[in-house]
């Protein structure tokens, strides 16, 4: 029976995980990481990072008795550089989090609608491209090996595939190529004009190839291991629940609300228009809204605020609270869609002699919920949506659950299995290599709106005035 090594490479936590090709989980492994935090900096030791997905392939190789496919997924956007001949970093593994490059927006000489014409996405710092514009201004010896063709630029399992291949195979597929703010979405190709007015050469840049391949093998172990995928975690994660008039909502470091558009692009001024897969005979589309700060915002509170608070804690503590008076603009890393404002900064109010810790946990839940609701309102003018599936570690906050339902109005399906990362592209890989197994979609607990339509309203328009303020008071 055929093995599976599934890896999920996230932003605070590797897993990997070994499936049969029935579906059984053989062996799950994980292990957390720490990103480097120093103002707009978020990055990690590139060896070291390195060393933890290596080191966690052997173990699993070993607990499993050996495996024969791996596919990876990724966090979007994050990236480094390293030497082509000696493949030793250049520079840490930048992550997507990190704002460095926020001055270099406006620097940029092309539009915000010009560049989401090409790429789906808009000017800001957290795609790679203007971090790698960053890095080659501020590293004179990066640079040079750079234009003198000594070094690569990749995520992760690019790097991966490239070292466990002896540097036979170096690509990345367009799910993360997308990322990088360099990649046409329509031609499924590196853009010759965003190369030009970023200034990098494309002899840095992997070969763009299908989200699923099946004609990749390197040895590992003394054994002969295809390589499946690489894909975005975000795709990978509603790969098994996508459907039409369903959104999917995936609660992790950062909050992302996604709808399925099928095999046509479709633009919303705001949302990002992302690609879910290509796999030789089809191209898949997805429109995307995105809260940047989620998980992070609450470890921001507990870093500068000690509430000590665990996951499973908080739904008997927001029963403590009794101020619904506080609201809180959750701007660690700046606004999302469908502002993409890096300049308004995390803003409170509503604190009274009264004000609770409970309350501000409360609200801190409540405007992740109001700020994907902003993205929710514009899908909802192109596709109509029935019924929300969540997952993700914080999708275990009943509270936060209910008040999405209440909010956007329609039922909201929590998954049994929050892991979804991992599941979906393991569902994805073994159908493309002839698996029957049925993608099951195993719910939890069902909310249903409570909110009557008028509160509904009172409380989305309250927030409305609230951030506009917060951005007006911040020159927006």
């Amino acid at each position: 029976m055929k093995k599976y090594l599934i890896i999920d490479s996230g932003s605070t936590v590797i897993k990997a995980t070994v499936f049969s090709e029935d579906g059984n989980i053989l062996v799950s492994l994980n292990k957390t990481i720490m990103p480097f935090y120093e103002g707009l900096k978020v990055e990690y030791d590139s060896k070291n990072l390195i060393s933890i997905h290596l080191n966690l392939m052997e173990e699993a190789f070993d607990k499993a008795g050996g495996f024969d496919y791996l596919a990876i997924a990724s966090q979007r956007s994050s990236f480094l550089f390293w030497d082509k001949e000696s493949g030793l970093p250049l520079t840490p593994f930048i992550s997507w989090q990190d704002g460095r490059a926020k001055d270099y927006v406006e620097k940029i000489e092309i539009s915000n609608s010009e560049i989401h014409s090409i790429t789906g996405l808009y000017k800001t710092p957290y795609y790679s491209a203007l971090k790698m514009k960053y890095l080659i201004d501020l590293d004179k010896e990066l640079k040079e090996k750079i234009f003198k063709g000594k070094c690569l630029f990749g995520p992760l399992p690019s790097y991966i595939l490239w070292f466990l291949s002896d540097k036979k195979y170096f690509f990345i597929d367009p799910t993360l190529a997308q990322r990088t703010l360099l990649f046409n979405i329509k031609e499924l190709n590196w853009d010759s004009k965003l190369l030009h007015y970023f200034d990098i050469p494309s002899s840095v840049l992997p070969e763009v190839r299908d989200s699923f391949i099946s004609d990749v093998e390197f040895k590992f172990k003394g054994r002969d291991i295809k390589f499946l995928s690489m894909l975005g975690d975000q795709q990978a994660a509603v790969m098994p629940y996508l459907k039409d008039n369903t959104a999917i909502t995936n609660y992790g470091t950062g909050a992302f609300i996604l709808a399925k558009c099928g095999d046509r692009l479709l633009n919303i001024d705001g949302l990002l228009s992302s690609i879910l897969y290509t796999d030789g005979r089809e191209s898949q589309y997805m429109i995307e809204g995105t809260v940047n700060s989620c998980g992070t915002f609450l470890k921001w509170l507990d870093l500068k605020l000690g509430i000590g608070v665990k996951l499973d804690e908080l739904d008997k503590i927001i029963t403590k609270s009794s101020n619904d008076k506080i609201l809180v603009l959750p701007s660690i890393g700046g606004i999302g869609s469908p502002y993409w404002d890096y300049d308004t900064l995390t803003t409170f109010t509503g604190f009274t002699a009264q004000t609770e810790l409970s309350d501000l946990i409360k609200a801190s839940l409540e405007s992740i919920i109001f700020m994907l609701n902003e993205s929710f309102e514009l899908i909802g003018k192109k596709i109509e949506i029935k019924e929300i599936i969540s997952s993700g570690g914080l999708s275990n906050i009943s509270y936060l659950l209910q008040f999405q339902s209440d909010i956007m109005g329609v039922k909201v399906l929590k998954l049994s299995e929050f892991e979804s990362t991992t599941l979906g592209l393991f569902y994805f890989v073994s159908l493309r290599m002839g698996s029957k197994l049925a993608m099951r979609l195993d719910v939890n607990s069902t909310y249903q709106p409570k909110m009557n339509e008028e509160e509904r309203n009172k409380k989305i328009e309250r927030w409305k005035k609230f951030l506009h303020s917060a951005r007006k008071l911040y020159g927006k």
